[in-house]
């Protein structure tokens, strides 16, 4: 009973994040949440230009116009975290997708790195779950899902980094030391 409870529990972030953005996941919708000039439109015309270069490493004219450059460089290792996963994801469906899908992912991410920090303190599962959909509706959360696709994804690192300090501390593993050290050097960029 208790394995089963788990199974479901972990569900509950999972579940959240498909029926919160379920709007605008369908293929070829071109859907963004809300109207009218907003973060999205940004980002969603930044993913068109993604996905017009062939290679992540071609050289664009969109940061440093009329030189072409490489978005490979010092000032763009920041968007870094945004560039690469939008730039395969419009390899696979639409810009505006692209970019929706970017959004479920931070807010999966967060979900489940909330949950995996609950049940790591001992919670039961059941509550885990809870607490991670909780995380999920804060309104801040919400906000940057829906309008601020910038830093969606970014949302679960403070939840990962505290999951992967606590686990080495617990274990005190090298491995989980190396994976923070790596994981805040991925973050930082």
């Amino acid at each position: 009973m208790y394995a089963r409870l788990e199974k479901v529990a972990v569900l509950l972030p999972i579940s959240f994040s498909i029926w919160f953005m379920s709007p605008v996941l369908r293929p070829n919708s071109n859907l963004r949440f809300g109207f009218g000039p907003s973060e999205s439109n940004i980002f969603i015309r930044q993913a068109m230009l993604l996905r017009s270069m062939e290679f992540p490493w071609s050289a664009e004219n969109w940061s440093n116009y009329p030189a072409k450059t490489s978005i490979w460089n010092t000032g763009n290792l920041i968007n870094l975290g945004f560039n690469l996963p939008v730039w395969i994801l419009t390899r696979i469906v639409d810009p505006a997708l692209a970019v929706n899908l970017y959004a479920f992912l931070g807010l999966l991410l967060t979900g489940i790195s909330a949950y995996l920090l609950l049940r790591l303190l001992e919670c039961e599962p059941l509550i885990a779950g809870t607490f991670a959909i909780v995380t999920q509706s804060l309104p801040w959360l919400r906000q940057y899902v829906q309008f601020g696709f910038s830093t969606t994804y970014y949302l679960c690192l403070p939840l990962f980094t505290v999951l992967l300090i606590l686990h080495y501390l617990r274990t005190r593993d090298r491995h989980y030391a190396i994976y923070l050290l790596l994981y805040l050097e991925i973050g930082r960029a």
